[in-house]
């Protein structure tokens, strides 16, 4: 009798999924830091600076979706978009409690929605990764 490792193809695993978010906020804080450390070393305008960060938000949102989707196999649309919408409200959560004030207007609901996409985008990649035979 095969033993079942709990990495089985086409099952959602809310503990891979954590763990999935969890890396993309921690790959997501390096390249904020690298990008930081960078822009001290040359003068850059603040939209560049706004630019990059948030590129490199929805870039690690992604690939939160790319592994995602990869790791289950089928419905990447829908997990990836899962990924991003999760990493997004825990993104407001906690952006949020550091201002001490709830605040929800057009760009955040813009952010939001690119979140969600690129992280649909990531999943729909992911799935069709695959090997081809």
């Amino acid at each position: 009798m095969a033993k079942d490792t709990g990495s089985v193809k086409g099952r959602f695993d809310l503990v891979f999924a954590a763990k999935n978010i969890a890396l993309s906020f921690a790959l997501t804080v390096v390249l904020l830091l690298a990008a930081a450390w960078i822009s001290t070393l040359m003068t850059l305008p603040r939209e560049i600076t706004s630019l990059t960060v948030s590129v490199i938000t929805y870039l690690c949102i992604g690939i939160c979706g790319f592994r995602e989707a990869k790791r289950l196999g089928t419905c990447g649309l829908l997990s990836g978009a899962v990924c991003g919408l999760v990493y997004v409200i825990i993104l407001f959560v906690v952006g949020c409690i550091a201002k001490g004030e709830i605040s929800f207007g057009t760009a955040a609901a813009l952010t939001a929605g690119i979140c969600v996409l690129c992280g649909a985008v990531g999943g729909i990649i992911g799935v069709n990764s695959g090997r081809r035979r």
